[in-house]
């Protein structure tokens, strides 16, 4: 027979197939574009889960400032902290999440830091109150959310009559 056709020569070894080396190389490839696609993948998951934490907190922080804002009297000045669960609690918000059992489990070790302070301004009778929130999943530092919302403390006498 002339040329390959299929079939290899039996009287060399070397036309027949790939060599261990050739085989080993393609091998080694195949690993390092495995590896690189776990490593990628695992990465984006983390930066989703870090993602849906953060929009989480803005949503929970937006509830409690809501809260803050349709509450019958200013809110006392000074520095809170503790489990977001309670703060929930105390000021009767429940979130649709919350009602999940999987989600209030995932909740409790989410803290917060409210500091309320006043700001004076002259040009006016009443004084605004700066509220700064900080919500936080996490130890790290990137795993919180902080938000900073200015309300009056009574929005009908700084109407000018």
């Amino acid at each position: 027979m002339s040329g390959r056709s299929g079939s290899c020569r039996r009287t060399s070894f070397r036309q027949c197939g790939f060599t261990l080396i050739e085989i080993t190389v393609a091998i080694a490839i195949l690993g390092i574009g495995l590896s690189t696609v776990i490593i990628l993948q695992t990465h984006y998951l983390q930066q989703f889960t870090a993602e849906k934490n953060r929009s989480k907190a803005a949503m929970y922080a937006k509830q409690i400032m809501s809260s803050i804002e349709i509450a019958p009297r200013s809110p006392d000045e000074g520095l809170t902290s503790g489990g977001l669960m309670d703060l929930f609690a105390e000021q009767g918000v429940i979130t649709g999440n919350a009602k999940d059992e999987n989600e209030r489990k995932a909740m409790e070790s989410w803290t917060y830091t409210q500091e309320i302070s006043s700001i004076d301004i002259p040009e006016l009778q009443n004084t605004f109150k700066r509220i700064d929130l900080t919500i936080a999943w996490g130890e790290k530092a990137d795993e919180n959310f902080t938000l900073v919302y200015f309300v009056r403390p009574d929005p009908l006498s700084a109407v000018p009559r």
